[in-house]
């Protein structure tokens, strides 16, 4: 049962930097599109954003892949894999605070797809 907990835990981290994320990509995509401005829209096409962001999304996407394998591996009565859910858990939520000192103008367009896109096979594995 407590492993159940951790695991919600993780998906409810996920999915609000995920959601959070989402929400700020259609206010940009809004504000693009009104601008009209051709520079604005290219950074929707490359990562044009920080590099440490993209990290920082990096360990993020590994977390949610990591945290789908143990959970695979748990389910399957592996009881490491059940513990290490624990640290997967902390991880997420260091990568969620890490997310929440950025503002939203932080993240490119792309990026913000890219966290909405390993949000959404986090979210979809459950």
């Amino acid at each position: 049962m407590k492993n159940a907990l951790k695991l919600l835990g993780i998906i409810a981290l996920v999915a609000i930097v995920g959601l959070s994320l989402a929400a700020c990509n259609k206010a940009a995509d809004k504000a693009t599109a009104a601008s009209g401005d051709s520079a604005a829209s290219s950074s929707s096409t490359s990562s044009g954003g920080n590099t440490a962001l993209d990290k920082l999304i990096d360990d993020f996407e590994k977390v949610v892949a990591d945290a789908a394998e143990m959970t695979r591996k748990a389910m399957a009565g592996d009881v490491a894999a059940a513990a290490q859910l624990e640290t997967l858990m902390e991880r997420a939520e260091a990568i969620t605070e890490e997310f929440d000192k950025h503002n939203e103008n932080s993240f490119s367009t792309a990026q913000k797809q890219r966290i909405a896109e390993i949000t959404q096979r986090m979210v979809s594995m459950f």
